[in-house]
């Protein structure tokens, strides 16, 4: 339990002193690493746009962007009716659509296989995602309660810091 305890800590105090992308993602990484993760994605849905940041390989983030697959993932389907951090991989995850199975095949290329995701709600239909993934080997079974609890609280700890330092979400009322 030390060892998310002080991943969580060593988390928020990089928060702190980000200020922009990289610190955002720099951070995140290294909190994934810390806890036996490859990589880290946070999806920030706030129409008409989609904040995108994640330590992915880069060809496989283009082509999430360009194929749209945020409407097809099953992952962030899953998320959009869950309100606590949920572990996923292809056995957990329906994939009831042809499209969404050609979707995980596609991911799983890259060795993107089993992650563990926390639903962000926010006000006025905004809504985010932060996961932390990797293979199946990287699957990652929370030995206690606790240690869910804490990366729920770093998911929305992400959420808040990024939303509130990158001036994600609605105009400010002089924008509009």
């Amino acid at each position: 339990m030390a060892q998310y305890d002080l991943a969580f800590r060593d988390f928020v105090d990089a928060l702190e002193t980000a200020d922009d992308e990289l610190g955002f993602r720099r951070a995140a990484e290294r909190f994934a690493m810390r806890l036996g993760y490859r990589w880290f994605a946070y999806l920030g849905f706030s129409d008409p746009t989609l904040k995108v940041l994640s330590s992915y390989p880069s060809s496989w983030a283009q082509e999430y962007l360009q194929n749209r697959y945020e409407e097809i993932d099953p992952v962030i389907g899953l998320a959009r009716s869950s309100q606590r951090l949920f572990q996923w991989d292809r056995r957990t995850l329906r994939l009831p659509s042809p499209s969404q199975q050609r979707f995980f095949s596609a991911a799983a290329k890259f060795d993107i296989r089993s992650g563990a995701t926390v639903p962000i709600r926010g006000g006025f239909g905004r809504f985010a995602t932060f996961t932390l993934a990797g293979n199946e080997a990287d699957r990652i079974e929370f030995p206690l309660p606790e240690a869910t609890d804490i990366l729920q609280l770093a998911g929305l700890s992400y959420h808040a810091h990024v939303y509130a330092k990158l001036q994600l979400g609605l105009p400010r009322l002089a924008d509009a």
